[in-house]
């Protein structure tokens, strides 16, 4: 049933007359019943929730008594027919799909004049479009390794080079998706340390260097692994930055939203290890994402996005574009962390601009099941109570609570990874020690050494860079 109300939403309004025409046709349905549960079914369209199935039940079989098991076997009956009407229109709409169903067909018919005019026809085509998709090398691959496997004498080219073809188009996917793959895992490596294995990554390099003069998206990815693989400069950076908005304008948009969003998890590890000079070009990509609406999937707005946006955003000081941006990407986000969402979004802008207290209190009243929320709920209002007892030692005693829940929810937590969870509880213990250095009477230079030599101490650390800056701030005069 929920399946069936599923498929039924995803369909556009001028879809619904096609689907009552497709069910009629006799070539796909000869049962009147699925016809008649969809022409029920369409008064309540999209809300099928207020359908009542006893009063459903008796308009498709009046003077029966109610009948579960039948009227589920009608939900699947129709439910497999609109599944079948999706793979129509996507054949009627995908014209890469089409070539690929003729060829196929054709080849496996035997008809060997269809097959090489309609391969010759889907080489042109996917030759054409090669640089805005990147199956279409894959595609290219399986033609011409059609074209030379088919025995027919009509084959108009050398096997050889057909063959050679075939390889070229084939390292080339490969490589591509191999490089998507380690760009992942390179991009992701805070949240999940994950090792790349570096030889096979040095003959992936070598083997792919010959082959990006002829793929400029090859290319991409090539120079995007090489800058994570290295101590990325900030000149490297806005290289890799300027040649993406060059080159990629023809790309399909997954894959340009995908190259952007790595570019954007290496600008904002150079950040998180406290090379502070990425930020405006790191917001400067945000903002192309968000302003181009390659972020945008479906419509919607991921909500780490969201909040990438804001903070990086917030600490660029650009406090009116990130409002702007809230007020107008705020119903593009999904309700289930929505509330979240937006509060530590505000929360975020509060605290760059120095207004901690506001910034806290945003905080208070939100609570989360998630655990990658309320670590960051939690962290941010640590933060703030932080910056609030370097200034006022009254909230010495609120900070130690908050610590001390902290390091419950990080300790109660099993399920993270113990690399991230003592990252997390190293931060903790770090803004406790700070803390009770900043409201001590007896700040002397020797114990400000023993602090900063704790502090350097704690690996692995989240916002260190942050913390290396109130370590400074609480640096006693000298004398």
């Amino acid at each position: 049933m929920a399946k069936l109300y599923q498929l039924l939403r995803s369909l556009e309004n001028r879809e619904l007359k096609w689907v009552e025409k497709f069910l009629l046709s006799p070539y796909f349905n000869v049962k009147p019943a699925p016809i008649a549960l969809f022409r029920y079914l369409l008064d309540f369209h999209p809300r099928y929730d207020q359908v009542d199935r006893k009063k459903l039940y008796g308009a498709l079989r009046p003077g029966y008594g109610f009948d579960a098991k039948w009227l589920n076997d009608r939900y699947s009956e129709l439910n497999r027919l609109l599944e079948t009407f999706l793979q129509t229109q996507q054949l009627r709409r995908d014209e890469a799909l089409g070539h690929m169903s003729r060829t196929k067909a054709f080849r496996e018919r035997g008809l060997s004049r269809h097959f090489l005019k309609e391969t010759q026809q889907s080489v042109q085509y996917f030759e054409s479009i090669q640089e805005q998709s990147p199956i279409a090398r894959l595609r290219l691959w399986e033609l011409y390794h059609d074209l030379y496997r088919y025995p027919d004498k009509l084959t108009p080219a050398d096997p050889r080079e057909l063959q050679q073809k075939a390889n070229d188009y084939l390292d080339q996917h490969y490589c591509l998706h191999q490089f998507a793959i380690v760009a992942n895992l390179a991009g992701g490596i805070k949240a999940n340390p994950y090792r790349l294995d570096q030889s096979w990554l040095n003959a992936l390099v070598h083997h792919a260097a010959s082959l990006t003069a002829s793929y400029p998206l090859l290319q991409q990815y090539y120079q995007l692994v090489l800058l994570f693989e290295k101590e990325c400069s900030l000149s490297d950076f806005e290289v890799a930055k300027e040649s993406f908005l060059r080159t990629t304008t023809a790309l399909d948009q997954r894959e340009k939203a995908f190259l952007l969003m790595k570019l954007c998890n290496l600008g904002t590890s150079r950040i998180s290890a406290g090379q502070l000079e990425f930020l405006p070009a790191v917001v400067s990509l945000y903002r192309h994402g968000i302003e181009t609406q390659l972020f945008l999937q479906e419509g919607i707005l991921a909500d780490g996005l969201f909040l990438n946006t804001c903070i990086f955003a917030a600490q660029a000081k650009e406090i009116d574009w990130a409002l702007t941006f809230i007020r107008s990407y705020e119903s593009k986000l999904l309700p289930r962390f929505k509330k979240e969402t937006l509060a530590l979004g505000h929360a975020y802008l509060a605290f760059h601009q120095g207004d901690f207290i506001t910034a806290e209190r945003r905080l208070r009243d939100v609570s989360s099941t998630d655990i990658t929320y309320r670590i960051r709920i939690h962290s941010l209002s640590v933060r703030c109570l932080l910056e609030a007892t370097i200034s006022d030692d009254s909230f010495r005693e609120v900070l130690r609570s908050k610590l001390k829940a902290f390091h419950r929810m990080i300790k109660g937590h099993t399920q993270l990874h113990p690399q991230r969870a003592r990252a997390y509880l190293n931060f903790a213990a770090a803004t406790q020690a700070i803390a009770k250095f900043a409201t001590s009477r007896k700040r002397t230079p020797s114990s400000y050494r023993e602090l900063s030599t704790t502090i350097d101490s704690y690996s692995p650390l989240i916002l260190k860079a942050w913390l290396q800056e109130k370590l400074i701030e609480v640096k006693p005069p000298l004398r």
